[in-house]
């Protein structure tokens, strides 16, 4: 059992010298603050967007009640109006106009009714009756 599942140590790499090592990096500008700017940017911008959302939703359900109130005075004018309307018809009736004229007015329904039948004026002329016109 002498070490059969490990492996052997491997050598260490070689360094090399300091100033071979700084020979290949590069300088990277820095780009960081711009890419800080833009996300603050794009958080305001959010946060307007969403406040601007909130209100809006907040206009419409403003509106909305104000139209259920508008709606709901609309039903009970329409029911005052259906109700005045009846009235209306009720007090025109033959019925209740010869009611009133009997009871409160004092009126009395007559024995017989004659019903008189238009003349022309040729017929006025033959029976011997002046015309109104013909006097003036």
């Amino acid at each position: 059992m002498s070490g059969a599942g490990h492996a052997a140590p491997q050598p260490a790499p070689k360094r090399q010298p300091r100033s071979q090592a700084h020979a290949e990096l590069n300088v990277v500008p820095r780009g960081g603050r711009l890419l800080g700017v833009g996300m603050v940017a794009v958080t305001v911008f959010a946060v307007f967007v969403l406040f601007g959302l909130v209100a809006f939703n907040a206009l419409i359900v403003d509106n909305q009640s104000y139209i259920d109130d508008l709606d709901a005075r609309l039903d009970e004018i329409t029911q005052t109006n259906h109700r005045l309307r009846f009235d209306i018809a009720e007090l025109e009736s033959p019925e209740r106009i010869r009611e009133v004229a009997v009871t409160q007015l004092g009126m009395i329904e007559p024995e017989s009714i004659e019903y008189l039948e238009p003349i022309s004026r040729s017929q006025l002329a033959a029976r011997g009756g002046t015309d109104s016109e013909g006097e003036r």
